[in-house]
């Protein structure tokens, strides 16, 4: 409904597809094939992308020693690869380090990564080249060269390799540059963003068009803008929750939304939101609470009230696990689990039967009192 607010591999990397209560051509003729993913070595892994060929970037933590270790997760293959064992150049040791994140993978294996310090606030970021196998720092940011902890790193990267990096100045606020270390026309050097406040946090989203939407942080309180190379625009105070944008620029999240109840009191909720850009701001159907990706086409993926996994495609809403196919036991433990899929894991559909790869973790509750358990089973959602 509209509101009337204002506001394959490692090595060959082929274009893959994006994705998916009724049935709309998607759900009778789409479905989704389960692949729970595991690690070579007992350990809690987390996704942090997933690029539109298959290929999962993140971190797992070592059940032994609760060591750390980047991944690139390859689901066409089923293989996991320890990212320093891809890269070589100019140091492979620093890279097979257990402090290192992959954060970002895009279409062509470009990545970004952070090495964490000995604490939050001493982190860098690199970028890293899966076909060449090289890596290399960011630039370090202007007035942080002389300050004794560094906290600045690569959130994203497009598929034109540019690269978002948010950093903390000598003052300790937020700031951010685009540059792009694989092609000099596009910005070898920092770009950065003249914004006029300082940015509320480094939660930032980032587009191939190199528009950058996120927080700032004014006279105590934050407001929600979009940048571009030409303009900033500030979006409405209803987007409470920015969490994806797709490379048209269109927007989901949550909204604080304020519904007259009569003429004197409003009833405020908070409801999932697309915006596509001007007064085109659609409000979910109510029963969704949180979008948290939306692809190029404009599907949506998100959390419904009581926490099932939803797509909104063409105006539906399809329940995912309505989608799935394989052994019952599988099927069931996805229905029984909570499920946590992270932003920007939605790919670009072909045609109206694509579903797309998506990857996340089903967690769920094993026993009663002093005898339960959890447990966490990562998987990646393929198209059948």
């Amino acid at each position: 409904m509209k509101s009337n607010f204002v506001l394959t591999g490692i090595v060959s990397l082929i274009a893959f597809g994006s994705l998916a209560f009724t049935t709309p051509l998607i759900a009778q003729n789409g479905s989704y094939e389960i692949q729970w993913v595991e690690t070579p070595r007992p350990a809690t892994v987390s996704f942090n992308c997933i690029n539109d060929n298959g290929l999962v970037g993140g971190h797992w933590i070592e059940d032994a020693d609760d060591s750390e270790y980047a991944f690139i997760y390859d689901s066409n293959s089923a293989q996991f690869f320890e990212l320093g064992a891809l890269l070589t150049a100019p140091n492979p040791a620093q890279m097979a380090s257990n402090k290192v994140k992959v954060l970002d993978l895009n279409n062509q294996g470009k990545g970004v990564a952070v090495i964490n310090g000995s604490d939050i606030a001493n982190r860098l970021g690199i970028w890293f080249d899966l076909a060449s196998g090289e890596w290399d720092y960011v630039p370090t940011p202007r007035s942080v060269e002389s300050l004794p902890d560094s906290d600045y790193y690569g959130r994203q990267i497009n598929n034109f390799g540019d690269i978002l990096v948010p950093f903390r100045n000598s003052d300790s606020e937020w700031e951010a540059y685009i540059y792009n270390p694989f092609d000099a026309t596009r910005g070898a050097t920092p770009q950065y963003l003249e914004l006029g406040f300082p940015l509320a946090s480094n939660i930032l989203l980032f587009t191939d068009m190199r528009h950058v939407i996120g927080r700032l942080s004014a006279s105590d309180t934050t407001i929600a803008f979009r940048w571009t190379t030409e303009t900033t625009e500030f979006l409405d105070p209803q987007f409470s929750v920015l969490l994806d944008v797709n490379n048209q620029g269109e927007i989901c999240g949550q909204a604080e939304v304020f519904e007259p109840v009569n003429r004197k009191k409003y009833r405020r909720t908070f409801d999932a939101f697309r915006f596509r850009g001007q007064a085109d701001f659609d409000l979910l159907p109510p029963e969704t609470k949180v979008a948290r990706a939306i692809n190029d086409a404009g599907d949506v993926y998100g959390t419904l009230e009581d926490g099932e996994f939803f797509l909104f495609y063409e105006g539906q809403v399809i329940l995912v696990e309505d989608l799935l196919v394989g052994e019952d036991d599988d099927v069931q433990f996805f229905k029984d689990s909570s499920i946590y899929v992270f932003s920007r894991l939605l790919a670009n559909r072909e045609s109206d039967t694509d579903l797309g790869r998506i990857a996340g973790i089903a967690i769920q509750t094993i026993g009663k009192g002093n005898n339960q358990t959890i447990v966490k089973r990562p998987f990646v959602l393929v198209p059948r």
